[in-house]
């Protein structure tokens, strides 16, 4: 007999009565066809994702100034591993937005899913070097982020009710190549800076003429993508984190030898130690 499709309008034949489609893939358009007029009836929300340093200190400002809408949610996500500099910041920032009716919230990753640096498979998550019995040396590829963050801050997302948002994200308009389209639906990601033309620098002085502290780098303490510089600035300025850093190169280098948080594959203990008489003093390149 002969049917007609619900998607393409075209005539098909068929012994079946009762399909509805010329093909699988006219059916699976219907299907995302539907999906998309769904998320068209939700309500549009803006939520902002908060990384505590430079880019998200400079949107901070923007919004304080009036320069860029309130977002209806803003919030950071704490991994569990952040430096403690990072959340004195963090808390000052909180009260300037709270003054503006923004409510910084703090979501924390254990809540959803562990943070744990190797993982059931005996894999070590974080980006570590590696340095091999025949004189190779590697990396590891990166799985911490979007397993603590992107996953967690999706997950706090639904918990609020959104069903579709346009998520904030601070990146300045020099590294506008890592700007993403987000692979979900519900989610259109926007740069707010890159939108402005607003470069790194533009962000430094936007701060500057606000009269606030310059806010430190936001990274991980343990994290192997430290530079030089910044492994040494935490070794002298926050001894506690880097001993935390130190400790936790153990404890990995005890299930796998061949793992290394400073891209020389020397212990990084050892490494400040034998670098600490060179100086680093470009405060600019040691912030984020």
């Amino acid at each position: 007999m002969q049917l007609i499709c619900q998607y393409c309008g075209k005539p098909f034949e068929s012994r079946r009565s009762f399909r509805k489609f010329c093909s699988r893939k006219c059916a699976n358009r219907d299907t995302t066809s539907r999906t998309d007029e769904r998320l068209q009836t939700n309500k549009l929300y803006v939520a902002w994702a908060c990384g505590g340093g430079i880019d998200s200190t400079a949107i901070a400002a923007l919004i304080i100034q009036g320069k860029i809408p309130k977002p209806d949610y803003a919030y950071m996500v704490d991994a569990g591993y952040e430096l403690e500099s990072t959340w004195d910041h963090v808390a000052v920032l909180q009260e300037r937005l709270n003054q503006v009716g923004v409510d910084l919230r703090i979501i924390f990753t254990k809540d959803y899913t562990d943070n744990d640096l190797i993982n059931p498979q005996g894999y070590v998550v974080i980006p570590v070097h590696r340095y091999s019995p025949d004189k190779k040396q590697g990396k590891n590829p990166i799985h911490c982020s979007g397993k603590w963050k992107t996953q967690v801050s999706r997950k706090w997302l639904r918990e609020q009710g959104i069903k579709r948002c346009v998520n904030w994200v601070g990146i300045a308009l020099e590294e506008s190549h890592r700007a993403k389209v987000s692979r979900f639906k519900w989610i259109v990601n926007e740069y707010p800076l890159i939108a402005l033309r607003l470069t790194r620098e533009d962000c430094i002085h936007l701060i500057a003429s606000m009269g606030w502290d310059m806010p430190p780098r936001t990274s991980c303490y343990m994290c192997p993508n430290h530079t030089n510089r910044e492994w040494k600035v935490m070794a002298a300025d926050e001894p506690k984190e880097f001993d935390k850093a130190v400790e936790i190169e153990r404890q990995l280098q005890a299930h796998d030898p061949s793992v290394y948080l400073h891209n020389s594959c020397v212990p990084i203990d050892q490494w400040v130690q034998g670098h600490k008489d060179k100086q680093y003093k470009c405060v600019s390149c040691m912030v984020q």
